[in-house]
């Protein structure tokens, strides 16, 4: 499974990735909103934690440019 973290408090992002992998899941973080923008738009993710205030684009708007374009 498939999992991006979009945190842009490292500490936090950290802590959930670790648990994460050590469960086994494959993990990717990254701590800007129009990154996970365009991660979300490239790859395939079971899974996406989203903070909701994120540098230079908000969750919010990171979900609902990512349901126009899939």
């Amino acid at each position: 499974m498939k999992i991006l973290i979009a945190e842009d408090d490292q500490v936090l992002a950290n802590f959930l990735s670790r648990g994460l992998k050590y469960e086994k899941f494959s993990v990717e973080s990254v701590a800007d909103g129009k990154e996970a923008l365009e991660r979300i738009l490239k790859k395939d993710y079971d899974i996406v934690v989203l903070d909701l205030l994120l540098p230079s684009m908000d969750g919010r708007e990171v979900v609902r440019r990512a349901r126009q374009r899939i």
